[in-house]
């Protein structure tokens, strides 16, 4: 399904197979509760994409979102499984109480990404300031993110830079208040 323009609340949210492609902004909750299939938003998007229903104990459970656009606050909120991909900015507490998934921010990632999860990857491009919950582990070249950036400019176009397909990433681990099997990978920029 193609949706020419703004859409509101809720779009894409518990679906479970096929493609819904706004060309435009998408309101809040977009993509709550998912289980499968795709939602790309060529546009901005509100609070809580991907995240959990109100009382739901997990977010979007598989699929993917991508956003070309900036995301409000507590974008990947409880995600289980999946790919969330935005592609500017988010807001406060993304990736808050995650499960497990890969949430990739191109843009800056706003104060507390990662509070209270268990497992997961947050891919921060642009930018990241590091909860004190997570405790600094290595610095390397994460093949499975050449792969995965590679994998987003052929399957959605996104403009890739060279400098995060080849760059060093900082590898902190966490939320060391939990499992702390949780990792934000903070690209180097030199």
């Amino acid at each position: 399904m193609v949706i020419h323009g703004a859409v509101g609340r809720r779009v894409g949210a518990r679906m479970t197979a096929g493609s819904i492609h706004v060309r435009g902004d998408a309101g809040d909750d977009a993509g709550m509760g998912m289980q499968g299939g795709a939602l790309r938003v060529t546009g901005a998007a509100g609070d809580r994409l991907g995240a959990s229903a109100p009382g739901a104990a997990k977010g979007m459970s598989g699929g993917e979102i991508i956003v070309t656009g900036s995301a409000g606050t507590d974008a990947a909120a409880r995600l289980r499984r999946g790919l969330i991909v935005v592609g500017g900015d988010t807001g406060a507490h993304a990736a808050r109480a995650m499960i497990a998934g890969t949430l990739v921010v191109f843009g800056r990632t706003a104060e507390n990404a990662g509070r209270g999860s268990k497992r997961g990857s947050i891919v921060a491009l642009g930018g990241i300031d590091i909860p004190a919950t997570y405790e600094y582990s290595c610095a390397y070249q994460p093949a499975y993110v050449r792969l995965l950036l590679t994998y987003l400019h052929r399957r959605y176009g996104l403009d890739v830079d060279n400098s995060a397909l080849d760059g060093t990433f900082n590898r902190y681990c966490g939320d060391t208040t939990g499992l702390g099997r949780g990792e934000i990978l903070e690209l180097l920029r030199v």
